[in-house]
């Protein structure tokens, strides 16, 4: 029952905000050389949403404690991640001296992101130029970028915390995709070294290490790596935090791209040509600032922060604590 709520929600938050777009059925509408533009900000997004949450206290659970939460991330969208400036080949055919001649033509302008407006961009239609793709699909309206997933830390050593994230991969029958997502990491509380000097600091200080994947349907897969520095303070009930965090997020993209050009052997007729592009777009996020709150209300935990960075994210969480 718990499994069937969570795969619910996550349809809901995650998948319905795409406007039930099938997400592969857009990607393969571009071309290698429009590829980047068009999915920028969505690999944007995915790194900066699963690279938030990932702590809310500086402090490690003693050997066998753990707390178990629901992570939300809320991403809004910029501006210029809208839209992009593409750059697509043409082939023009034509006659020269009673023969055919194939010159290469480029085709600049900007169209829409795959969170831009729901407007296909025309690159060109002409009856002896073939751009390639003569069209760019259209973007999602999309707003801002949900994600909610589960997560377990574990105290392991004396200040040493593992942490768990994981979505058992599924079938999203409407959408005709697959979804699966996992993560780990390892938490160091430094004011738990055998060090002299650090088990008298006013503050708890931790490091935090973070490995991330995500895969959607056959052509998304993703790879994310996050570095934490952490500071809080227990204040009650309330425990402040802030953070310093690097991240590499990326998003490899593999699927087949068909587009029509002229056929060499039979001209002037076309053909229907098929490549296969696998192509890995990088996230802009590199740094980012993290700052944020705990409410401990005995094993009832609840947190909230902002992420600065490229893409700033807005992350909460909900669970119980046993420390």
């Amino acid at each position: 029952m718990i499994k069937k709520v969570l795969y619910f929600v996550l349809l809901i938050v995650f998948f319905s905000a795409l406007n039930a777009q099938n997400l592969s059925e857009l990607i393969q509408e571009v071309g290698e050389n429009v590829l980047a533009g068009y999915t920028k900000p969505i690999v944007n997004s995915f790194g900066a949403s699963l690279n938030s949450g990932l702590f809310h206290s500086a402090k490690s659970h003693k050997i066998g404690g753990f707390d178990l939460q629901l992570k939300a991330m809320y991403v809004p969208i910029p501006e210029d991640g809208k839209t992009y400036s593409y750059r697509v080949l043409g082939l023009w055919l034509h006659q020269n001296g009673g023969s055919y001649q194939i010159d290469s033509v480029w085709f600049n302008g900007t169209a829409n992101t795959i969170f831009g407006d729901t407007v296909e961009t025309i690159v060109y239609e002409g009856r002896d130029t073939f751009a390639i793709p003569p069209s760019l699909p259209e973007g999602t309206a999309f707003k801002f970028f949900p994600f909610i997933m589960p997560q377990l830390s574990v105290g392991v050593f004396d200040g040493t915390e593992l942490l768990i994230r994981y979505v058992p991969t599924f079938t999203i029958s409407y959408l005709n995709d697959e979804f699966g997502f996992y993560g780990i990491g390892i938490k160091q509380e430094i004011n738990q070294l055998p060090l002299p000097f650090v088990k008298d600091l006013p503050v708890n200080i931790a490091v935090q290490g973070v490995y991330q994947n995500l895969k959607v349907g056959d052509i998304v897969t993703s790879s994310i790596v996050n570095v934490n520095l952490e500071v809080s303070k227990n204040l009650a009930i309330i425990t402040p935090y802030v953070g310093l965090g690097w991240e590499d997020a990326q998003i490899r993209f593999k699927y087949s791209f068909s587009f029509e050009e002229p056929d060499l052997s039979n001209l002037p007729n076309t053909k229907i040509s098929t490549i296969n592009i696998d192509k890995t777009v990088k996230a802009e996020n590199k740094m980012r600032l993290v700052a944020g709150f705990t409410i401990n209300l005995g094993p009832l935990v609840l947190n909230g922060a902002y992420n600065y960075s490229k893409y700033s994210v807005i992350s909460g969480g909900l669970g119980i604590s046993i420390r």
